[in-house]
């Protein structure tokens, strides 16, 4: 797995973000799609316990523009937590995009459960 040093001024700037047994193989595979999409791969982050903090930092930090992930499910089986992340992304204008929805973003309502 690997970082973009740089980037050009018209990539989109993203991470991407795995968890689960396979983590490993699905970051590979969804950098591998960022890369032929001509995206920077600014980091990528291996959901563990620190996962949802490192996810917030770049959140925060208005680093990046997308995060590509597998599943809203590798970001928490909470539907509480999903919902606050994906807000949270949606306040700083980034978006979530699922690999398993072919990498369109994710609309979530929020007056239902995620």
């Amino acid at each position: 797995m690997g970082k973009s040093k740089s980037y050009k001024p018209n990539q989109t700037r993203c991470i991407v973000y795995a968890s689960g047994i396979s983590a490993e193989s699905s970051a590979n595979r969804i950098e591998q799609y960022a890369y032929e999409h001509d995206m920077a791969v600014i980091d990528t982050v291996i959901g563990n316990g620190s996962g949802i903090g490192e996810l917030e930092y770049y959140l925060n930090n208005d680093s990046i523009e997308a995060i590509l992930l597998r599943s809203v499910n590798d970001i928490s089986t909470d539907k509480k937590e999903v919902q606050r992340v994906i807000e949270l992304a949606l306040k700083h204008g980034i978006s979530v995009n699922c690999e398993e929805m072919g990498f369109e973003p994710v609309t979530v309502n929020f007056e239902d459960d995620v």
